[in-house]
């Protein structure tokens, strides 16, 4: 991307953008930040006066190109936002996707002209649940669980949000996974994480055909109170804004919504 005011990260930038990257938790440490970089430094782009983006792959079954992070003044995002729809397009990518933005943050993607593509919600809480009258059973995840667990999210997601077997997996193994059983049937599926003293609830999934049957509010319940007991002052997640059932099974739990809404924009590579 000659001329463009942003470039590949090398080896000498290394030390200067791991503590960023590796703060914000897209990297568990400097070594893994390397091997990534070694293994496609075009997903680290740099720029002038602390310009730092990473970008990957959305989905392995869609051409598009994630901004997962940036890090610059709004002045600059338009010119990023360029910059990096001519990468996706070099790169085979159909369109750009932004990382989730506040309202308030979302106009110098417009400007780039980004629309918006999905609102979310986010909640928070700092409270464990009250115990559930009748939980049905959760249990940790185990590898024999996987194929059940690629039809659940298959089901329960379209094509923009349902994850790909490989990433599945690797959120399966890297975080703390539970599933959920009806009637001797494994239905759901959750994993989360606590990291820097909070807890993120990263995916709840039920199964259509076995949902009103306490099997998300179980997990989610699970999930709250192992991370509040293991550690975090606090738990968030976000979901869809346009998903009624999820919004009143948190509300019902207890999380307080965040009044401002985020957006993720999208344009087109060409």
């Amino acid at each position: 991307m000659g001329g463009s005011g942003l470039r590949a990260a090398g080896t000498s930038d290394l030390a200067r953008i791991s503590r960023t990257l590796v703060g914000a938790g897209l990297f568990s440490d400097e070594r893994e930040l390397a091997a990534y970089l070694e293994d496609g430094a075009w997903r680290i782009q740099v720029g002038e006066r602390g310009v730092l983006v990473a970008v990957e792959r959305w989905r392995v079954h869609l051409d598009i190109l994630s901004m997962r992070a940036v890090w610059c003044a709004a002045s600059r995002v338009p010119s990023v936002v360029r910059r990096l729809r001519e990468l996706a397009g070099s790169r085979g990518f159909g369109s750009l996707v932004s990382p989730a933005v506040a309202g308030t943050a979302r106009a110098p993607y417009e400007a780039a002209g980004m629309r918006v593509a999905q609102e979310l919600v986010s909640y928070g809480t700092v409270s464990r649940p009250e115990p559930l009258a009748a939980p049905q059973p959760v249990r940790p995840y185990g590898p024999d669980d996987f194929e059940r667990v690629c039809e659940i999210d298959a089901a329960c997601f379209d094509d923009f949000w349902r994850y790909d077997p490989v990433l599945l997996k690797t959120y399966l193994e890297d975080e703390r996974s539970t599933v959920v059983e009806c009637e001797g049937t494994l239905a759901g599926f959750a994993f989360y994480s606590v990291r820097g003293g909070e807890g993120v609830l990263g995916r709840i999934a039920v199964e259509p055909g076995w949902r009103g049957r306490g099997a998300g509010l179980s997990l989610a319940h699970e999930a709250t109170s192992h991370m509040l007991a293991s550690g975090a002052g606090r738990v968030g997640l976000c979901t869809q804004a346009d998903n009624a059932r999820s919004r009143l099974l948190y509300s019902g739990l207890g999380f307080a919504e965040d009044p401002e809404r985020l957006f993720m924009l999208v344009s087109s590579s060409h």
